[in-house]
């Protein structure tokens, strides 16, 4: 019986600091270190650019245009 209170003890303490353990997790995710001001944003500071299928560049972020672009390095 008492074999069984110490299993019974150990199973709580383990599941207690499981929960602490994701408890924190979800406080860490939640903090807002993230720029709220939208203002801010530079298209100029993400000048990026590929090259296509002809070997013309090409631009991912511009100003006026939204766009989806998949890049395959053609390694097999």
């Amino acid at each position: 019986m008492e074999d069984h209170k110490e299993e019974a003890e150990h199973v709580k303490r383990l599941w207690m600091s499981l929960v602490l353990m994701m408890l924190a997790v979800v406080i860490a995710a939640c903090g807002n270190n993230e720029a709220t001001d939208y203002e801010a944003y530079d298209a100029s500071d993400y000048n990026y650019a590929l090259a296509d299928s002809t070997g013309s560049e090409v631009n991912l972020f511009t100003e006026d245009e939204k766009g989806l672009y998949l890049y395959f390095t053609g390694v097999g």
